[in-house]
């Protein structure tokens, strides 16, 4: 009862908690992160030949939907099964680049049309200390002070929601890219889900192996996200150029050598095919043979000895999404 009573006395604290559709009501002034909705990338454009190519923006940048190959619907399904049952742990795993994030957004936006509760938030630079603050802001809290009071406040918030039945789904972003000591309170946090009848679930996405023994025993389903095969690659460069109503065309030569270049990892196959387009485009010519997509490698070729995908892959600076 008591628990109950604090849960009740922080609910209603804060103005509004979290509104049907799973966006937080408010934002914290105190925390490191804002939880809001972005409209992702600003789209390029093409200043030249764009009514004769039959597009106005380059056709790879910031596209609206996800490509979605076999591994990316596997992974989708693995983790809406996952917050379907209530399951308290899953765990996104694929190198960089290669759509973790679109694959979470898809999950959000899945689980708020069937009327769930979804929050979705990259962790990038975020240390232990910050952690709490964070979570408690998705949650609608409101100056919410570092310390011990923003766990608590953490856990009202999520009893509150057991109580009338409105479990969240948490779906943590770039986790092994935060600062010190976030691994352990990522860990805890999981505990204090799966703590609380009926279980919060709580994703987490990272390109690398999770370190903390405690956190990787809890992982009840893990999704796998694999890079573009050859087929994926020479599929996607279509699909996009199609997208944008574009009469450019890739030879299947060029959209080989773009899989060989970047190995497959989605978010640099779409740099080097947007670099060889305004290559192509420079020459005033409407196919892009394998000469431009060498042309667009060689312009991101490292002088030392960092490979040429992680280059291509180089991260964008945080954002937070609810």
């Amino acid at each position: 009862m008591r628990e109950d009573g604090e849960a009740i006395r922080v609910l209603r604290s804060s103005s509004t908690w979290l509104m049907r559709d799973g966006r937080p009501a408010d934002h914290n002034r105190r925390s490191p992160v804002r939880w809001t909705e972005t409209s992702g990338l600003s789209r390029g454009t093409l200043p030249m030949r764009e009514n004769e190519w039959g597009q106005n923006r380059l056709p790879f940048h910031g596209a609206d939907t996800p490509f979605e190959t076999r591994s990316f619907e596997e992974a989708v399904a693995r983790l809406m099964f996952l917050s379907e049952r209530g399951w308290p742990a899953g765990w996104l795993f694929g190198p960089s680049g290669c759509g973790k994030t679109a694959v979470l957004r898809t999950v959000r936006n899945e689980l708020r049309r069937a009327g769930a509760e979804a929050v979705i938030g990259s962790l990038c630079g975020i240390d232990g200390d910050e952690f709490w603050p964070s979570i408690a802001t998705a949650l609608g809290a409101r100056d919410v002070d570092y310390g011990p009071a923003a766990r608590k406040t953490v856990r009202a918030l999520l009893v509150a929601s057991s109580m009338i039945d409105r479990p969240v789904t948490f779906l943590l972003d770039d986790v092994d890219r935060g600062g010190v000591g976030l691994w352990d309170q990522v860990a805890a946090f999981v505990r204090m889900a799966e703590g609380v009848t009926p279980n919060h679930t709580v994703v987490i996405a990272t390109a690398c192996e999770i370190t903390v023994g405690d956190l990787a025993r809890r992982i009840d389903l893990r999704a796998d996200l694999r890079p573009f095969s050859a087929e994926d690659t020479a599929a996607f460069v279509a699909s996009r150029l199609e997208q944008a109503g574009s009469k450019v065309a890739f030879t299947p030569e060029a959209s080989t050598e773009l899989f060989a270049a970047t190995a497959g990892v989605p978010a640099a196959v779409g740099r080097f095919a947007d670099l060889s387009l305004v290559a192509a485009q420079a020459a005033n010519v409407n196919v892009v043979d394998v000469d431009f997509v060498r042309s667009a490698v060689a312009e991101l070729r490292p002088t030392d000895d960092e490979p040429l995908v992680s280059l291509a892959t180089a991260p964008l600076p945080a954002r937070f999404t609810a």
